[in-house]
């Protein structure tokens, strides 16, 4: 018995880890998310009453300095780990390294991968990118623009590359990109003024702007 529950313990982590995202709370109008009955104890046999038995903590005993921990904690931590404001599906890498270190950082309790400051820099970021969009989509109707609409947290990814870039002393970024996006990310990462952006839907193309041609 000592062992299917041990077994059952250890499925009920790794379901957490592939299917927490699915009880994520993303909705924000409030509504509960939908149950999941592969994320509930119930489904591998374990009960109320095993919420403060001891278990082995699988790969959890990386994070919290010790080899066993009582089933409440574990879900108490998973939950919070997958089933918060942000959902996170990782189980697909293939590197077993890649999918170690996510794993390690997302499932610290003593540590926050994402900040309260992070939060709000990275919200503003994709309230300015997406902003940025809806103005063009109103302002320049049938316009051909390349829309980063869907993408925006491409915004974000990169505002925070180049803020590293900064903290390490790089001199220099080159970006590479296809047109989707581009605008974007001219006006909001590059800095370009925006009314010279909104004047070129117009015709009225910088002379000193020059593109090299595809080779």
């Amino acid at each position: 018995m000592e062992v299917v529950k041990e077994a059952a313990a250890t499925r009920l982590i790794n379901a957490f880890r592939v299917r927490g995202h699915l009880m994520a709370d993303l909705d924000p109008l409030g509504d509960e998310p939908a149950y999941n009955s592969e994320l509930d104890p119930l489904s591998y046999g374990l009960t109320i009453w095993d919420l403060d038995r001891h278990f082995y903590t699988d790969s959890l005993s990386r994070i919290r300095g010790a080899h066993q921990a009582t089933l409440r904690e574990m879900v108490d931590l998973l939950r919070e780990t997958y089933c918060g404001k942000i959902g996170a599906e990782y189980m697909y890498i293939q590197r077993p390294e890649e999918k170690n270190w996510l794993q390690e950082r997302m499932e610290s309790p003593q540590e926050s991968v994402i900040s309260q400051a992070d939060k709000v820099r990275i919200l503003d970021n994709l309230l300015r990118a997406e902003e940025f969009e809806h103005f063009l989509d109103r302002r320049f109707i049938g316009q051909k623009r390349f829309s980063l609409e869907g993408s925006e947290t491409t915004i974000s990814v990169l505002m925070e590359l180049a803020n590293l870039c900064a903290e390490n002393g790089v001199h220099e970024m080159v970006i590479g990109m296809a047109h989707r996006g581009r605008l974007n990310v001219l006006a909001n990462v590059i800095g370009k003024p925006l009314g010279q952006i909104f004047s070129e839907f117009e015709g009225n193309i910088d002379p000193a702007s020059a593109q090299v041609p595809a080779t």
